[in-house]
């Protein structure tokens, strides 16, 4: 449209220059017509193409690396890795499915559909309210203006207002790498992730706020200094922060650094 719309205009300037005698009223005016016409068109089409870019820059979907297939049939089962530790959860049921559910309406989903892994789960704020949800592989993010996001074509990663991380997902060939900080309506908190253990879990751990699952080399005692998977709870302290920190794998702001990994 913009390019026809140019070349009207380059034929009336033309028609303009070469022609000797003034043109009628009704061709003056149509030809007016006619241009305003093709630029409230234009500018239409522009406004769509704009907001049809902004909305995808808030949806995707996640694909694996690899278009191999998983069978249970072939023993090969969904798993869920905690972060960037080596702590896994998995399932050898034959349906194929981890469906883990924290709190009412805390819940994260895992299965093997044709042969791919697929992940369902909802990411709330503090106040409950929904900030970004994946069903099936296919992410939404909320457009919230303080808020960011990145992704490639196997991870996403959403950072709040404050610069947090608080979902990053990468999609594996034999598994679902997750961290996030999820919260229940009423603002009962859970993270979810990796981290290296220090005194302080050591403390919250013996204060029931921080549960240690497993260590680099399995599920073990754990010391300090190893990286470990971690659950943090705070479902008797509704709306307070939690402390899990998520390190991020992309660079920011998304706006200049698209797709671009840290490493």
């Amino acid at each position: 449209m913009k390019i026809l719309l140019i070349i009207i205009v380059f034929i009336v300037a033309q028609l303009g220059v070469y022609k000797k005698k003034p043109w009628p009223l009704w061709i003056s005016l149509g030809i007016s017509g006619l241009l305003l016409f093709g630029v409230i068109v234009q500018i239409a089409i522009e406004l769509h193409d704009i907001k049809e870019a902004a909305t995808l820059r808030y949806v995707g979907k996640l694909e694996r690396p690899s278009a191999t297939l998983l069978s249970t049939s072939q023993n090969i089962f969904p798993r869920l890795r905690l972060g960037n530790s080596k702590a896994y959860i998995g399932s050898r049921k034959q349906s194929g499915q981890l469906l883990f559910k924290f709190f009412e309406d805390v819940a994260l989903k895992i299965w093997v559909d044709n042969g791919q892994l697929k992940l369902s789960t909802k990411i709330r704020d503090k106040n409950g309210d929904i900030i970004a949800e994946i069903i099936a592989n296919e992410w939404r993010m909320k457009q919230e203006n303080n808020w960011d996001r990145n992704f490639n074509e196997n991870s996403i990663e959403v950072k709040d207002s404050k610069g947090d991380v608080v979902l990053q997902v990468i999609l594996h060939d034999d598994c679902i790498q997750f961290s996030a900080k999820m919260y229940s309506r009423k603002g009962d908190g859970l993270a979810i992730g990796s981290g290296i253990v220090t005194e302080k879990d050591f403390l919250l751990h013996s204060q029931g706020k921080l549960l240690t699952v497993a260590a680099a080399n399995g599920p073990k005692e754990v010391t300090i200094g190893d990286t470990t998977g971690v659950f943090e709870t705070k479902p008797t302290s509704p709306g307070l922060p939690l402390e899990l920190k998520i390190d991020p794998i992309f660079k920011y702001p998304s706006n200049l650094h698209l797709g671009e990994l840290l490493n």
